[in-house]
């Protein structure tokens, strides 16, 4: 048996270093609302089942509470799309994200591997808007928060989670101030 020197184990390469340019006038909160087109969806979809519902709880007498109630309920869902939006907040010790007034979550600094800008396309990556679980394609087991298509981030994490895809209006700036954070944190480790 020989005594052989241990060979080193390979380690992963840095992540890059951000512009600081662009970090100097970046905002801490990407705010971004759905895309209009689910708005079109949801009216072509809500209109007439408003117009059906309202046309049985005549033919059936029912009261005036009954129908304020149920089309309470019925209007409630295009009404919490209007208020739905996407925030990303990059802060101190995680990237911070919710899909108002439906999800939140945060993924911590040190589990972040990789950012990259990709494009995508809300319709054909994922099958549409919201918090959702790409099933098909290039983003195949990736898990979306999907506002709109058009400009995103995608990602990489070290701690085996899925990778993570989050549209904005400037993922540059965003991809630049979640790899100041995690370099940042990487270094202090």
């Amino acid at each position: 048996m020989t005594d052989q020197d241990p060979q080193p184990v390979a380690q992963p390469d840095p992540l890059p270093a951000p512009d600081p340019d662009r970090l100097r006038d970046a905002p801490a909160l990407h705010t971004q609302r759905l895309e209009k087109t689910v708005f079109y969806i949801i009216l072509a979809l809500e209109i007439p089942s408003v117009v059906m519902t309202f046309a049985i709880l005549i033919a059936y007498n029912a009261g005036a509470g009954v129908m304020l109630i149920t089309m309470g309920g019925i209007l409630l869902a295009p009404t919490l799309l209007l208020l739905a939006r996407l925030k990303v907040r990059p802060d101190d010790e995680r990237l911070r994200w919710s899909f108002f007034p439906f999800w939140r979550s945060s993924v911590a600094y040190d589990a972040i591997e990789g950012v990259e800008v990709i494009e995508v396309q809300a319709m054909r990556d994922y099958m549409g808007w919201g918090p959702k679980l790409a099933s098909h394609g290039s983003m195949k087991g990736t898990f979306g928060a999907i506002a709109r298509s058009g400009g995103a981030i995608r990602i990489a994490r070290t701690d085996k989670k899925r990778d993570l895809v989050i549209t904005c209006d400037d993922p540059e700036t965003l991809a630049a101030q979640i790899l100041d954070r995690a370099i940042g944190t990487q270094s202090a480790a």
